[in-house]
């Protein structure tokens, strides 16, 4: 038990001291294609993230699916640290690969999407709140992992008493 601990204790803080790299590139989203903020989650899948992003942006607004473009949308948000007190239409999206998701965020100030170039100050926002992502993610995955381990030594004691039971019959 201890060691199944220790474990996760030293993914989780390996995954926070490296951190995760937050990447732009061009990706097409509803509104066309526009500058997308992007991590990759190592062990995540599709399901963990879409409960992590709906708890990750409860307190900015009401956050809903769109089903056709398959993304989720928080339309006039507050996220201070993208934007101040001004509001921010997120739109975010999940790719899932092998062993991995990534998900993208495009961000609409209000008028014109968030760029590296031309909106510096709010791209060093969006960046911190994706690496906040990442850290919440990861520990979603840790802890399914852990609890996955935990299941695995407990069938494996039970084995043990039983084979501890059959040793006594046997002497």
């Amino acid at each position: 038990m201890k060691n199944v601990y220790y474990l996760a204790i030293g993914m989780f803080l390996s995954a926070s001291a490296f951190g995760q790299a937050v990447r732009t590139q061009t990706k097409t989203m509803s509104l066309g294609p526009q500058i997308a903020y992007y991590i990759e989650i190592d062990g995540a899948d599709k399901d963990i993230v879409e409960d992590a992003w709906k708890e990750y942006v409860k307190e900015s607004g009401k956050t809903k699916e769109n089903k056709k473009a398959k993304e989720w949308v928080t339309d006039n948000g507050k996220v201070t640290m993208i934007n101040g007190i001004s509001d921010v239409d997120l739109y975010f999206n999940i790719e899932e690969g092998k062993g991995q998701a990534t998900s993208y965020l495009w961000v609409d100030l209000g008028g014109k999407f968030a760029t590296p170039t031309d909106t510096k100050a709010e791209s060093k926002g969006i960046e911190q709140f994706m690496s906040d992502f990442y850290v919440v993610v990861r520990k979603k995955v840790i802890q399914k992992e852990l609890d996955r381990e935990e299941k695995k030594m407990k069938d494996l004691n039970k084995d043990l008493v039983k084979l501890g039971e059959k040793n006594e019959d046997l002497h």
